[in-house]
């Protein structure tokens, strides 16, 4: 059982290096992409935030599609649903939460510092997610039918 138990634990650390390490590249990819004046950061940031809710939106939508077509009891695919449904609200008022708290970080910085931080912070976090939901996806939720 000590075995397992360790072996498990080093199994959710590299789980959890390999997350860190995906987002943090395609994080600063973003943050290299939208650099230039404070108004183009922003506005840059905003179009990359609006592009990675909708890859977090897809992908919700392709776990509640592969819910449905789980091998599983119908029972078990409802309690998936629910929970799902709870993680999206849940996520956003997260998500808010925690942009609002790192852009207050900037202190006496002006408007735009303010919302460059909270823009790349619900960036940072929306990656975060994605990269959490695409390995659900390919391999957590086992089909017949995938």
């Amino acid at each position: 059982m000590k075995v397992f138990g360790r072996f498990g634990l080093v199994v959710l650390q590299t789980s959890l290096v390999f997350f860190a390490s995906a987002h943090s590249s395609d994080m600063n990819e973003h943050k290299s992409r939208c650099s230039g004046s404070q108004a183009e950061a922003v506005s840059c940031l905003r179009k990359e935030f609006k592009n990675r809710q909708s890859e977090l939106n897809d992908l919700l939508n392709n776990l509640k599609q592969a819910i449905k077509k789980w091998d599983e009891s119908p029972k078990y695919k409802a309690i998936s649903q629910m929970k799902l449904m709870a993680f999206e609200e849940q996520h956003n008022k997260y998500l808010a939460a925690r942009s609002e708290l790192d852009s207050s970080f900037v202190g006496g910085g002006a408007g735009a510092a303010r919302e460059i931080r909270r823009l790349e912070s619900a960036i940072e976090s929306t990656l975060f997610e994605i990269t959490h939901l695409k390995e659900t996806l390919k391999t957590r939720l086992p089909s017949k039918e995938r």
